[in-house]
């Protein structure tokens, strides 16, 4: 089964590519153009560039069974709070397949 895993680079993400390679699944990682990929560089996953905004995210994602959402917005202060209002809420909310 494909997996598609955004936020697989981060410290989470990157640990759960690693166990679910360790349980067979295949698996695709969304990483942003500027991601360090340190973390992954070892591992055999399939790297899409992109981030969550691409209006052919539905297309990256093809093929896959099974998302794992762990991309996150992490600020300890925002100025535009409402731009993290949309990506967490609005963009998130709908539907992409």
């Amino acid at each position: 089964m494909r997996v598609f895993v955004t936020g697989g680079s981060g410290f989470v993400g990157a640990n759960l590519v690693r166990l679910l390679l360790y349980q067979g699944y295949q698996v695709r990682v969304l990483a942003r153009p500027t991601s360090c990929l340190d973390n992954l560089n070892s591992l055999d996953v399939e790297i899409v560039k992109g981030n969550l905004n691409d209006a052919d995210l539905s297309q990256k994602i093809r093929g896959c069974q099974v998302l794992f959402h762990v991309a996150a917005h992490y600020s300890l202060w925002q100025k535009d709070k409402q731009a993290l209002y949309y990506i967490l809420i609005m963009y998130w909310g709908r539907a992409i397949f």
